[in-house]
This record gives C-alpha cells, sequence and structure tokens, in this order.
C-alpha cells in the first residue's frame, strides 16, 4: 500500500539546423530591424533531473501521491545581441542577435494528486502542480513563460443504463513573460456518454465551456505572430473498438 522511488537523470540537446545554419531577419515595424544569426559552435544544452516521490493506497477507495523535483540546465542556447550595424541593403540599422551557449538555469516545483472512489457509480481525481524556473547569463529569457500553478480536478459518474457523465475543471496561473502578459484562467469541460456495447460508445463533449474564447499561452514579440485562443468547442464522438 506504500512505495516510494527517487531518480536521477541526464539529456543532452543536440543544435537544431536552425541554431547552427539558418540566418533570420526579423522586421519590426520600424527600425531597428533584428537579425538572428547562427553560430556553427554551439556546444549541447545539457540537463541533470532529479526526482523523489511517495505513494500512499490510504484506503480501498482513497489513495494519493507526491513527487518533488529539481532540474538543473546548463550551456543553454539563447540570442545574444551585438552591435548594431547600417545594413546598405535596406537603408536602415540592424541588431545582431547571435545563437549562444549563454544561459544556465534551474527548475524545481511538486506535483500532488488524489484518487477517490465514494461509491461504486462515482470517482474523483484531483491534481495540483507548481513550478519556478530561474534562469542566469544572457540573452532573451523565458521566465514567466510556465505557469506557477495548475489544479485538475475530474468527477466521473457512471448515471446508470450504460450512460457515464464527466466533467472536468482546470485552473492555469498567469504568464507574465509574455507580451501582453497570458492571463490566469479557470475552465470546465463535460463529457456524456452512452455505450449500448462493450464495442460502441457515442458522446457528446463540450469544451471551454465557461468562456467564448480566451488565451493559454503566448506570442513572440520578435516574429509579430497574432495571438491565438482557444474556443468553445461542442463536437460528436462515435467509437467502435473490437
Amino acid at each position: 500500500r506504500q512505495s516510494a522511488w527517487a531518480s536521477v537523470s541526464r539529456a543532452v540537446r543536440t543544435p537544431a539546423i536552425l541554431d547552427d545554419n539558418i540566418e533570420v531577419g526579423l522586421l519590426s515595424s520600424a527600425p531597428p530591424f533584428l537579425r538572428l544569426l547562427p553560430n556553427t559552435g554551439l556546444d549541447n544544452e545539457s540537463l541533470i533531473a532529479y526526482e523523489i516521490g511517495y505513494r500512499e493506497q490510504t484506503t480501498d477507495t482513497f489513495s494519493w501521491d507526491f513527487a518533488t523535483f529539481f532540474n538543473d540546465y546548463s550551456k543553454l542556447i539563447t540570442p545574444v545581441a551585438g552591435a548594431p550595424f547600417l545594413d546598405p541593403r535596406f537603408g536602415a540599422m540592424v541588431v545582431p542577435l547571435t545563437r549562444q551557449n549563454a544561459q544556465s538555469g534551474e527548475s524545481y516545483g511538486f506535483e500532488l494528486a488524489a484518487n477517490w472512489q465514494p461509491s461504486e457509480t462515482w470517482k474523483l481525481y484531483g491534481q495540483y502542480s507548481f513550478v519556478q524556473i530561474q534562469l542566469h547569463g544572457g540573452g532573451q529569457g523565458s521566465e514567466g513563460q510556465t505557469p506557477h500553478s495548475q489544479f485538475y480536478l475530474q468527477s466521473s459518474w457512471d448515471i446508470g443504463c450504460d450512460w457515464q457523465f464527466d466533467l472536468i475543471g482546470r485552473y492555469a496561473d498567469q504568464l507574465p513573460g509574455f507580451t501582453p502578459a497570458i492571463e490566469s484562467y479557470f475552465e470546465m469541460d463535460a463529457r456524456l456518454a452512452w455505450r449500448p456495447s462493450k464495442s460502441l460508445e457515442v458522446a457528446v463533449v463540450g469544451q471551454n465551456l465557461l468562456d467564448s474564447h480566451h488565451a493559454e499561452n503566448g506570442t513572440s514579440a520578435l516574429l509579430r505572430s497574432p495571438l491565438v485562443e482557444i474556443q468553445r468547442s461542442v463536437y460528436g464522438q462515435v467509437s467502435y473498438r473490437w
């Protein structure tokens, strides 16, 4: 009824062709313009990850688990600004951004989850996670682009006569690392399914029911890409398994 685990792992990311071979010009609304330059001398990015966790089956109908982690990043690839120069092709000032292994950093946090079955026909699952990211060195950082806190709660209810109803609530913290910042949000999904046989299932699913639209991730200020928002949706689904 009880278990514990711990792990230490290492991962590397080799530079992609975009990092060491491709030059990209970024046109802003007015000079100076930006130019992202490649670097053939880049090293691999490196990560050492530590994790420890504990799980307990407290009763036949309730269990919980807790896990915490620490990630150590080194030689992260990031654009570093150089001295501006006049580009005769455009007749305008250009700021060069050269990719370099200029950053290191850490991320740490924890996750707490629980399963509870109040009755034979009703199941509840909840989860809370927290993460903190800290970056060091020069270049363009990405702090504030991952939610500090996220919460998830799911209720699954077997109504009877082969019907099932699922209700899901989820919350994500704000993302101040984007321009404009992404505000925190709470959303709800619902699913009603009918199983006339073991193989066939017919379902109606509604997603993001509390708002007509909302943003979940930011955009790139350098590329001036438009902000994409997630819209409310309702759809039907037919599944057959054999």
